[in-house]
């Protein structure tokens, strides 16, 4: 979210220096400063409005509020002080809070471009993607020139049930157009020794180097390399680091923290460390380098693992796909060249797994019991509609929805009253929040078979549940992010459980249920299915890549070749 700062006046006012003491993290002194600017004038907005931000910033939520309205009641049309207080409200957790300040501060000032952005932020928070994407389409438009703005408009139309895979292209085609195109002036001729069997230095740049669900598939690709043919540095673009960090610092890899390094510094970094191939990992999610490989530092650059669907980029030379998330057809949508793998990820298995529990329904007297674990982002109104579609086909079936914020009062609500105008009573649905990792995995051991979502389908959720014995019902959609599911069923031999379209996706789900002995026998082999998979052959997998980067590598030494000849 964005949080508004209002700008310094020049001349160096007792406002002006409280306001640099909290910039500089001198709380105590920029306190006393406001304090006695409100003591000779206890309705100074300013004083009242950054005494707000600063009890923020010390975890006094509560007084802040106060001072924000305080502020507010002498001056209530300043979208400033709408927009912080939503951000106050939205740190605690207050969405419908938040949502009004923002709407409010819009309706103060249509081009309050913060408040679109957060509103946006919001509405992509809890599955409202269509109204996420037009409040960041406004705020794009409003400051053209912030291009996270337009990375976060990309993510939503991904998630969008009514985007099309033109419009998805367009977004990235722009986005390089706006941002990447202009920094091409300042790539360089690249002198890496065009030698084909060489040794190779492979760069990852990835802002989830951390327990997040895509390091459980960047893992195995960065730690698995034959180190006699490949050396490995790392770029960390966040600070946020924990235990699954101290992994790969600890591995034979070379570290470099770049989340505080401009774009061109982190770009000379990397052509100083003479990396051969530069690999994205995070395209358009948070903390992403995306405008670093418009400078094109590495001779070859890819993107890969961490986010699917392509950046659009004119710098980016290859993506990583398997056949069933970008088909042949779908080519046409990426400005990458497509290179296809056996999968579109390798997955290693977590070790603090259960293990696999067995039927519920058999302890249940038969009833059956659907679930989904995916974020709350993914459960659109799409998902919804499909869920009770099942439900309604399966007479007293239940369906048990996990996640961290889903025990928030505002995605527990939408959820429910979307359930329940489709026709599904609220005492079949059980919703639950966060866990530790452990339990987060054996609550699939409550659930027969889990309901993917649509248009955005399960990554890691799904190889979790099938690591659990539990399959997933799914459909090969219409996108990258929305064929995962159906990709790993497909190499788990569970091709039964992947829908063509909505119907089938129904069908396949009330199949699954009628037969329970067959169910039961899926369950007990799923796990053994997933571990045989290419999937989880991570050596397999990563000599597959390594092979990929060789032939890569060897095409622009030859291109180099026939640059010096001509």
């Amino acid at each position: 979210m964005k949080l508004y700062t209002i700008p310094p006046r020049p001349q160096a006012t007792p406002l002006q220096q409280a306001i640099e003491c909290q910039k500089a993290g001198d709380f105590r002194r920029a306190e006393r400063i406001y304090r006695k600017l409100l003591s000779k004038n206890p309705a100074d907005v300013n004083a009242l409005h950054l005494l707000g931000l600063l009890y923020h910033a010390k975890g006094k939520h509560f007084e802040a509020v106060s001072l924000i309205r305080k502020a507010i009641g002498y001056h209530p049309t300043e979208p400033a002080m709408y927009t912080n207080l939503g951000v106050i409200f939205e740190s605690r957790g207050m969405h419908t809070e938040a949502m009004a300040c923002y709407r409010r501060a819009i309706n103060v000032n249509p081009k309050a471009w913060e408040a679109h952005f957060n509103l946006g932020n919001v509405y992509s928070q809890f599955a409202l993607h269509d109204d996420a994407v037009r409040h960041y389409q406004i705020a794009s438009d409003l400051k053209p020139e912030m291009d996270n703005i337009v990375s976060n408009l990309i993510f939503q139309l991904d998630a969008s049930g009514t985007s099309t895979a033109e419009q998805r292209f367009s977004a990235r085609r722009r986005w390089n157009d706006q941002y990447a195109v202009p920094l091409h002036q300042h790539q360089q001729p690249h002198t890496n020794r065009p030698t084909p069997d060489r040794k190779l230095r492979v760069g990852y740049v990835s802002g989830d180097l951390r327990a997040h669900s895509a390091w459980l598939a960047i893992s195995p690709i960065v730690l698995g390399h034959d180190r006699s043919q490949y050396d490995v540095v790392i770029y960390s673009s966040t600070k946020l680091e924990d235990g699954a960090t101290d992994v790969i610092r600890n591995a034979d890899v070379t570290w470099r923290g770049v989340s505080s390094m401009g774009d061109a510094e982190t770009a000379a970094l990397i052509r100083s460390d003479s990396i051969d191939i530069l690999v994205d990992l995070s395209a358009f999610t948070a903390h992403n380098r995306l405008p670093v490989f418009a400078y094109k530092p590495a001779p070859i650059q890819v993107t890969a693992w961490g986010y699917a669907g392509g950046t659009g980029m004119d710098a980016m030379d290859y993506t990583f796909a398997d056949h069933t998330c970008i088909p042949e057809d779908d080519r046409q949508f990426y400005a990458e060249e497509v290179v296809y793998l056996p999968s579109v990820i390798c997955y290693n298995p977590p070790a603090n797994a259960p293990e696999v529990g067995p039927l519920p329904a058999r302890r249940r007297d038969g009833q059956i019991t659907f679930g989904n674990f995916n974020r709350p982002t993914k459960m659109a109104d799409r998902s919804l509609e499909l869920w009770a579609r099942v439900l309604t086909a399966v007479p007293n079936s239940k369906l048990i929805l996990k996640y961290t914020g889903l025990e928030q009062t505002f995605a527990e609500a939408r959820i429910r009253d979307t359930l329940e105008n489709l026709g599904i009573a609220t005492d079949r649905v059980r919703l639950y929040g966060w866990t530790p990792h452990d339990q987060h995995l054996g609550a699939y051991n409550d659930i027969d078979i889990q309901l993917d979502t649509v248009p955005q389908s399960g990554g890691i959720t799904t190889l979790e549940a099938a690591w659990m014995g539990v399959p997933t019902v799914c459909m090969a959609g219409d996108r990258v992010s929305g064929r995962t599911s159906a990709s790993f069923m497909q190499r788990c031999n569970a091709s039964e459980f992947v829908g063509a379209d909505p119907d089938g996706y129904v069908a396949a789900a009330v199949q699954a249920v009628s037969d329970l002995d067959r169910l039961e026998s899926v369950r007990a082999g799923l796990r053994q299915a997933l571990q045989d998979s290419v999937i989880c052959d991570d050596t397999a997998y990563v000599r597959e890549v390594e092979a990929a980067y060789r032939q890569m590598w060897t095409r622009w030494c030859e291109q180099r070749a026939a640059e010096v000849a001509a």
